[in-house]
């Protein structure tokens, strides 16, 4: 009996899990993550509750059952009390299965954004069903029919423009809040554009819009001429990458932390080294006690800032993804680190289409093309050079940064 209902809560927690996942990313703006993972964690003890009130109404609407109740109470005390002791080591393994199910599930909607940004929804659904050791095979399953539709679009990525066109703006939860009026800019295939401004002017909706968690209420996002709403989302996600300030790391080794983003039977050990010697992480991961197979622990805390920076450099270069997001990527970290992280950058960006994100300049200044924004729009673009010696908000910028002028 206890099998058959554990069986039918991991049913019940898989498909609660999954129709969640595929909500739109104003959902989660709504709800809190502790609401959500309530979802999953707390039917046992409300399912618990409404049978002891149950009972409870029972003795009240028959008090002459009451005696007879109370002894049957009793029998199954007794019995269940000796039927316990034998079962202690599998209580034990169902504690840690529900931690372990309850983790999962807190983790993945923390993370929405870098789990849909890698397609790693289906992956979450394997593990919370299957546990850590899901086969490999079925991931295989799952994942292929996917990779098999996205060649046309990898094609018009790696050599087409991508075209922001006349894009107006407003979050879902404050729709009288217009953040992007009118915002234009194309990004040059294979080069790099940077967008700069003040706080609040649009910078980071930008990269939300790119990435699709939302889609503008105006205009569109074009890719080589095609409007990027032709495309499944979960295709596109495979297409871009997104490095941030603060990188999202799995509870999960280094090694699969690198590998997150694409299917683990087409990513080799060899692999996963090369793309960590390239983001400059190799000397690091093999100092650890378990080299790449040690935990990273919750978020990565057991990393550095610049070691987490350069696990997330990795999986960007093994996604191998032709447009690239750096939003902030180097603003958090020491001289040392971000020299190591900026090196690892260099080689993430060549010949790829990216957008930089930044607030200090001197991060910029060697891009293919400055844009600044302001008021949801853009009011200057060109290289440094031409920007600085139009003497108007990027050079006031670059003055209040206190930079050489060139």
């Amino acid at each position: 009996m206890n099998a058959i209902w554990e069986s039918v809560m991991a049913t019940l927690r898989a498909q609660i899990f999954r129709r969640v996942l595929i909500q739109k990313a104003e959902f989660f703006d709504k709800y809190k993550v502790g609401e959500l993972t309530g979802l999953l964690t707390s039917d046992l003890g409300a399912l618990n509750s409404i049978v002891f009130g149950t009972i409870c109404i029972l003795f009240t609407l028959s008090p002459q059952l009451a005696p007879v109740l109370g002894l049957l109470m009793l029998a199954v005390s007794v019995l269940v009390a000796v039927y316990k002791r034998s079962t202690v080591p599998v209580y034990k393994a169902h504690g840690l299965a529900q931690a372990t199910m309850s983790d999962c599930v807190s983790e993945t909607f923390s993370a929405i954004r870098t789990v849909r940004s890698f397609s790693g929804e289906k992956r979450q659904i394997l593990f919370l069903s299957s546990g850590p050791n899901v086969n490999i095979r079925h991931l295989d399953k799952y994942y292929m029919s996917d990779l098999k539709s996205t060649n046309n679009l990898r094609t018009l990525t790696w050599a087409g423009d991508v075209c922001l066109d006349d894009l107006h703006f407003a979050y879902p939860l404050r729709p009288d809040v217009k953040v992007l009026d009118g915002f234009s800019l194309t990004l040059r295939a294979g080069t790099v554009t940077a967008l700069v401004g003040s706080s609040g002017a649009g910078k980071s909706t930008i990269v939300q819009l790119l990435a699709r968690f939302y889609e503008p209420t105006q205009g569109r996002i074009t890719v080589a001429g095609e409007d990027v709403r032709m495309f499944d989302k979960s295709e596109w996600a495979k297409v871009i990458s997104i490095v941030n300030q603060e990188p999202v790391l799995f509870s999960l080794s280094v090694a699969e932390n690198i590998a997150y983003g694409l299917p683990n039977d087409l990513v080799s050990k060899d692999d996963i080294i090369k793309a960590a010697k390239a983001a400059n992480a190799h000397e690091f991961i093999i100092s650890l006690p378990q080299g790449y197979d040690t935990l990273v622990g919750e978020r990565g805390g057991l990393l550095s800032g610049g070691q987490r920076q350069r696990v997330a450099i990795a999986r960007a270069l093994l996604k191998n993804a032709p447009i690239l997001i750096l939003d902030e990527a180097t603003s958090a970290l020491d001289a040392v680190s971000e020299r190591l992280v900026q090196s690892a950058l260099n080689r993430l960006m060549k010949d790829r289409t990216t957008l930089v994100i930044a607030h200090r300049l001197s991060t910029v200044q060697n891009a293919h093309q400055i844009a600044v924004c302001s008021d949801g729009k853009i009011i200057e673009l060109g290289t440094h050079s031409e920007l600085v010696a139009q003497k108007g908000s990027y050079a006031s910028l670059v003055g209040t940064q206190r930079l050489a002028f060139e």
